[in-house]
């Protein structure tokens, strides 16, 4: 860091506390109490110890009404922490920082993430128990630790999503098989944002329901009942908290179903203990360009890298247009940068496109399919330079692309996207 980073940090009345007399909180047991454990889970100072979320990440508290209504917002606000690197920093300089009241600039803003964590429970709670809130009303903001002199915001947002209906099992017995949930989600476009990517956790014990019992016909049947969801969760991360995650055809279901809604299911667990920590982006670009397809028309492609400070990709995607439909592709690999910013990215074995193939097998031959983007390749390489990028899709078990002879690979070409929200 350049210099001592200067901390603008208010008192706790500035967060909107008050000394008042508090009534005792209901005791809590099953599925309300999952949905509290999930919001302590990603935004308290114990998230900040285990990297489930970063310092002063924006963290979003909705409730999906269990009418299939758009989701109430109760809580929104920045999670209040700092870096180690800019704790190590702070300590070198705390003799020349105005000294607070608790334990200098550290401590204070170690109480502000715990006083955080009991305003986003207790706004949650307060919903779950009011009928029918009025959409806007009742939103309770924290924004102070959203922008603190020389520190950067945090480069995701996690938005909490509490599906109202799984917190009454009778509704859940009921015989209407519409699921409301995503009925809901349906209704709200919040999940594009151009300063930063998005991570949604879903609490539900109601799913998209599907009847195969075989993996291949699963991924079949999430791709054509997904076509009729209107939903766009906007490439984020999706960590689902809820019934169901142990069920290998249940799960490959359910990822095809959120892949073809633009999202990337990352965790399927019970309780919020099983959520699977994500890293956070250091970088974050953004680039519009064309795969040179053999034999066809360019094919239009969007591409964000996001990367962590070790290289790594997280959250990042290829979105390639055009028939039948835009198809959104996870990038995963790693990055070495040199001093300029320009990078040198290569894919990892996670499989690339190949994730669009629904035939797809853990083992044995791999199943290529001309339906799936870039035929389902699993390999990649991207250059950037300057506002340019460049590089290729490829598979080692491919020996030609098209019908030009030694041609074994699709070529990318795409510049910067200063504007861009994907």
């Amino acid at each position: 860091m350049p210099h001592a980073p200067r901390l603008l940090l208010p008192g706790l009345i500035a967060l909107g506390l008050c000394a008042c007399k508090q009534e005792a909180p209901p005791s809590l047991e099953g599925p309300v109490a999952r949905a509290r454990d999930v919001v302590v889970a990603f935004a308290s100072p114990a998230a900040l110890e285990n990297g489930r979320s970063a310092a002063r990440e924006r963290i979003v508290v909705l409730v999906a009404p269990a009418d299939g209504s758009a989701p109430k917002q109760v809580f929104t606000g920045c999670l209040p922490g700092l870096t180690q690197n800019e704790r190590d920093e702070l300590a070198k300089n705390e003799n020349r920082l105005k000294s607070w009241a608790v334990g200098g600039e550290v401590g204070e803003i170690d109480i502000a993430a715990k006083e955080f964590s009991g305003m986003a429970v207790g706004t949650l709670m307060q919903a779950l128990r009011t009928e029918k809130p009025a959409s806007g009303a009742g939103v309770l903001r924290s924004e102070t630790y959203c922008k603190i002199e020389g520190l950067p915001p945090a480069m995701r947002r996690t938005i909490i999503i509490v599906d109202e209906r799984s917190l009454d099992t009778g509704k859940l017995a009921a015989t209407d098989k519409k699921n409301s949930l995503f009925t809901s989600l349906a209704a709200t476009r919040m999940f594009r944002t151009s300063d930063s990517t998005s991570r949604i956790v879903l609490v539900s014990d109601d799913l998209p329901k599907q009847e195969a019992q075989d993996v291949t016909l699963a991924r079949k049947a999430a791709l054509a009942d997904a076509a009729g969801t209107p939903v766009d969760f906007g490439n984020s991360e999706i960590v689902m908290v809820g019934k169901g995650g142990n069920d290998d055809t249940a799960r490959a279901y359910l990822q095809t179903y959120l892949l073809r809604l633009n999202g990337k299911l990352v965790s399927w667990s019970a309780d919020p203990s099983g959520a699977t920590p994500t890293p956070t982006p250091s970088t974050l670009r953004r680039y519009v360009g064309t795969a040179q397809y053999p034999g066809s028309p360019e094919g239009i492609i969007r591409i964000r890298l996001a990367m962590d400070s070790d290289g790594k990709l997280v959250n990042s995607w290829l979105i390639l247009s055009g028939a039948p439909y835009e198809r959104a592709i996870p990038l995963t690999g790693q990055g070495v940068c040199n001093e300029a910013g320009d990078c040198k990215l290569r894919a990892d074995n996670e499989g690339f496109a190949y994730v669009w193939v629904a035939a797809r097998r853990q083992q044995g031959d791999v199943q290529f399919d001309n339906e799936a983007p870039f035929g389902g390749m699993r390999e990649w390489t991207l250059e950037t330079s300057g506002n340019g990028l460049k590089g290729e899709v490829f598979d080692s078990a491919v020996s030609q692309v098209g019908t030009v002879p030694g041609n074994k690979s699709i070529a990318i070409q795409a510049s910067l996207d200063q504007k861009a929200n994907y």
